[in-house]
Protein backbone atom coordinates (compact mmCIF):
# COMPACT_ATOMS: atom_id res chain seq x y z
CA UNK A 1 0.00 0.00 0.00
CA UNK A 2 1.02 3.67 -1.14
CA UNK A 3 1.45 6.61 1.49
CA UNK A 4 0.10 9.47 0.26
CA UNK A 5 0.77 13.16 1.41
CA UNK A 6 -2.43 13.38 3.07
CA UNK A 7 -1.80 10.24 4.86
CA UNK A 8 0.99 11.54 6.09
CA UNK A 9 -0.81 14.39 7.64
CA UNK A 10 -2.23 12.30 9.67
CA UNK A 11 0.36 10.18 10.75
CA UNK A 12 2.74 12.94 12.17
CA UNK A 13 2.00 15.41 15.19
CA UNK A 14 0.88 18.54 13.96
CA UNK A 15 4.61 20.89 14.25
CA UNK A 16 5.51 18.08 11.47
CA UNK A 17 2.13 18.70 9.48
CA UNK A 18 2.38 22.16 8.47
CA UNK A 19 5.93 21.63 8.01
CA UNK A 20 4.86 19.32 5.39
CA UNK A 21 2.59 21.46 4.10
CA UNK A 22 4.70 24.25 3.14
CA UNK A 23 7.48 21.90 2.08
CA UNK A 24 4.93 20.01 -0.51
CA UNK A 25 3.54 23.39 -1.94
CA UNK A 26 7.04 24.64 -2.33
CA UNK A 27 7.83 21.58 -4.36
CA UNK A 28 4.72 22.10 -6.40
CA UNK A 29 6.29 24.92 -8.36
CA UNK A 30 9.77 23.16 -8.76
CA UNK A 31 10.45 22.29 -12.03
CA UNK A 32 9.39 18.69 -13.76
CA UNK A 33 8.14 18.45 -9.98
CA UNK A 34 5.13 20.35 -10.35
CA UNK A 35 2.87 17.41 -11.69
CA UNK A 36 3.92 14.34 -8.98
CA UNK A 37 2.93 16.15 -6.09
CA UNK A 38 -0.85 16.11 -4.78
CA UNK A 39 -0.79 19.01 -3.11
CA UNK A 40 -4.55 18.96 -3.79
CA UNK A 41 -5.65 15.87 -1.77
CA UNK A 42 -3.04 17.62 0.79
CA UNK A 43 -5.20 20.45 1.28
CA UNK A 44 -8.14 19.40 1.51
CA UNK A 45 -6.78 16.38 3.80
CA UNK A 46 -5.11 19.23 5.90
CA UNK A 47 -8.49 21.08 5.70
CA UNK A 48 -10.69 18.07 7.21
CA UNK A 49 -7.78 17.90 9.96
CA UNK A 50 -8.80 21.36 10.97
CA UNK A 51 -12.34 21.10 10.84
CA UNK A 52 -11.78 18.27 13.15
CA UNK A 53 -9.58 19.79 15.35
CA UNK A 54 -5.96 18.24 14.75
CA UNK A 55 -4.80 21.36 13.03
CA UNK A 56 -5.56 25.15 13.21
CA UNK A 57 -7.43 26.71 10.29
CA UNK A 58 -5.14 29.42 10.33
CA UNK A 59 -1.78 27.68 10.35
CA UNK A 60 -2.73 25.19 7.69
CA UNK A 61 -3.74 28.75 5.44
CA UNK A 62 -0.39 30.49 6.16
CA UNK A 63 1.68 27.19 5.42
CA UNK A 64 -0.26 26.84 2.13
CA UNK A 65 0.22 30.49 1.36
CA UNK A 66 4.15 30.98 2.43
CA UNK A 67 4.72 27.30 0.47
CA UNK A 68 3.03 29.09 -2.21
CA UNK A 69 5.00 32.04 -2.49
CA UNK A 70 8.32 30.83 -1.86
CA UNK A 71 7.47 28.22 -4.36
CA UNK A 72 6.46 30.59 -7.33
CA UNK A 73 9.74 33.32 -5.92
CA UNK A 74 12.16 29.92 -6.04
CA UNK A 75 10.48 28.75 -9.89
CA UNK A 76 10.67 32.74 -11.27
CA UNK A 77 14.48 32.73 -10.00
CA UNK A 78 15.42 29.59 -11.60
CA UNK A 79 13.87 31.10 -14.94
CA UNK A 80 15.33 34.35 -14.50
CA UNK A 81 18.87 32.57 -13.78
CA UNK A 82 18.67 29.11 -15.91
CA UNK A 83 15.55 29.87 -18.45
CA UNK A 84 17.50 29.80 -21.77
CA UNK A 85 19.67 27.20 -20.62
CA UNK A 86 16.85 25.28 -19.17
CA UNK A 87 14.38 25.72 -22.86
CA UNK A 88 17.81 24.54 -25.41
CA UNK A 89 18.70 22.16 -22.65
CA UNK A 90 18.63 18.18 -22.62
CA UNK A 91 15.22 18.19 -21.28
CA UNK A 92 14.11 21.16 -21.78
CA UNK A 93 14.13 20.05 -25.72
CA UNK A 94 11.67 17.64 -24.38
CA UNK A 95 8.89 20.02 -23.75
CA UNK A 96 6.30 20.98 -26.25
CA UNK A 97 6.61 24.19 -27.37
CA UNK A 98 3.47 25.27 -26.77
CA UNK A 99 3.79 24.10 -23.20
CA UNK A 100 6.63 26.65 -22.69
CA UNK A 101 4.62 29.44 -24.07
CA UNK A 102 1.99 28.55 -21.72
CA UNK A 103 4.52 29.94 -18.89
CA UNK A 104 5.95 32.83 -20.41
CA UNK A 105 9.33 33.78 -21.64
Amino acid sequence: MTMTPGDLLTTVPPPAAYLVITALVVLESVLFLGPFVPTLGLLLVAGGLAYAGTLALPAVIACAAAGAVIGDFQAHWTGHRFGDGLRTGRLGRRVPGPAWDRHGP
